[in-house]
């Protein structure tokens, strides 16, 4: 479960570091106060669309699979975003990064599966609550720290972009999700 704890992190770390840079990138870019709300309503939005979808592909295919094409998605988005010269490319490339916000779901879920009962679970989403608090403050304060320097925006791409490669490596590096069901407080072993 510590895999699927700082998988978790990792997101929640990317996704503060970006909310600490956009509105200077914004700004940078020629855009307005009423783009980034209006960015955030669509990726809003579109995520509220893009979760069930992942969430269906999920149940009919791998789980990790789609995990990882949305975390694929999510470093094509950031790269975009961070080379992007204007605000047009900036808001498609912000689009694409949407799908990153099935990841949370989607490892959740894997959590429930990997449980074997409801008092099992809710331990670990217990703790998963304070992973996502330590890695929010964290985060905000880092990427808000970061964002002040000079070439911050860059810094602070090469972060998320950082995170999501490390995430995507965790996926596919060591076997979290299994095709049978693993106990999640002895990694590896078949529960009883």
């Amino acid at each position: 479960m510590l895999i699927i704890y700082l998988l978790i992190a990792l997101d929640v770390l990317s996704f503060v570091t970006n909310l600490a840079i956009q509105t200077k990138h914004v700004l940078l870019l020629g855009g307005s106060f009423f783009a980034i709300g209006l960015l955030g309503s669509l990726s809003s939005l579109l995520s509220v669309v893009w979760r069930p979808i992942a969430g269906h592909l999920s149940d009919q295919k791998n789980k990790q699979d789609v995990i990882i094409w949305c975390l694929l998605l999510s470093l094509f988005g950031n790269i975009l975003a961070w080379a992007s010269p204007s605000m047009w490319l900036y808001s498609t490339a912000k689009v694409i990064c949407v799908a990153n916000t099935a990841v949370q779901t989607l490892l959740k879920t894997t959590v429930t599966d990997l449980c074997a009962s409801d008092e099992e679970s809710s331990k670990v989403f217990n703790k998963l609550g304070a992973f996502n608090s330590i890695a929010f403050l964290f985060g905000i304060v880092l990427g808000s720290h970061i964002a002040d320097y000079e070439r911050g925006i860059d810094y602070a791409y090469l972060l998320i972009i950082s995170n999501i490669v490390v995430s995507i490596d965790m996926q596919r590096s060591w076997f979290i999700l299994p095709t049978t069901t693993l106990c999640p407080f002895k990694y590896g072993t078949p529960c009883t």
